[in-house]
């Protein structure tokens, strides 16, 4: 994509792609400023926009994220991913009656949408405040599963709800479950810790919940770096003080990428 760039430097499509590259490598900053760049050369593309929408709202400005989906939304109507992203900006904001009505329109467009109805569901968990509630809430994050049984978070939502239910055993194997397909999931290693102490293995919690702590400093630590270094390239200290950051929470494959960019 580089070398892309360097033949024609105003190549939309290679900043967009170099956007998605760092948003799936865990550089939302970076990929804020490529997404852009590609909105500024080809500014009716539907999936930038989406894209660019998903990379602010890595770094919480979910206000620009909103707005990215919205102009998404104005050149096709039937875009489920805008949908889906509107809804999510909504969440974020807590905004949760435009967020459900976002989501419902997603998956009037495709019903079976794992992403929708995992969004869906979050919101409806947000919400619940009866039984009734709740099982409403189980039968949408049950549907999510079913569309797509190895996504980590659909189990982590699902082990939240067992949890709000007082059904902890079935919650805690839910979140263990979370974490055998997404190993750097700090919310099921939160939710894991607390079902632990639910079933009385405090032991055990005790030792998750350093496990977490840990976890959430190292993500917090990389969240800083990876801004650094969209706010200056040439920082390459801060690019080997993140690769080893990667390496401490078992990210290999991101820290051998960014070795390879440092040499």
């Amino acid at each position: 994509l580089q070398g892309a760039l360097q033949i024609k430097p105003n190549f939309g499509a290679a900043y967009a792609n170099m956007g998605r590259l760092h948003i799936a490598t865990k550089m939302p900053f970076t990929a804020v400023k490529e997404l852009e760049k590609a909105d500024s050369l080809e500014p009716k593309k539907v999936t930038t926009l989406c894209d660019l929408g998903q990379a602010y709202q890595r770094t919480l400005n979910y206000k620009l994220a909103l707005t990215a989906y919205q102009r998404a939304l104005e050149i096709d109507k039937q875009s489920l991913q805008a949908y889906i992203g509107t809804g999510q900006a909504y969440y974020a904001m807590t905004q949760y009656d435009k967020a459900e009505e976002h989501l419902k329109q997603a998956l009037a467009i495709s019903p079976t949408d794992s992403n929708a109805l995992l969004a869906l569901g979050r919101v409806q968990l947000e919400r619940a405040v009866t039984p009734t509630d709740l099982a409403n809430t189980q039968a949408t994050l049950e549907k999510a599963v079913r569309a797509d049984q190895d996504e980590p978070e659909s189990w982590y939502m699902l082990g939240r709800l067992r949890s709000r239910q007082g059904r902890h055993k079935e919650a805690l194997e839910m979140q263990k479950r979370a974490l055998r397909m997404g190993a750097g999931h700090t919310g099921a290693l939160y939710q894991l810790e607390r079902c632990l102490r639910a079933v009385g293995q405090n032991t055990e919690a005790d030792r998750v919940a350093k496990i977490h702590e840990k976890r959430k400093l190292h993500d917090r630590k990389e969240l800083q770096l990876e801004e650094q270094i969209s706010h200056n390239n040439d920082d390459w200290d801060s690019r080997v003080e993140l690769a080893k950051l990667y390496i401490e929470s078992g990210k290999h494959s991101l820290a051998v990428l960014l070795c390879k960019r440092i040499q």
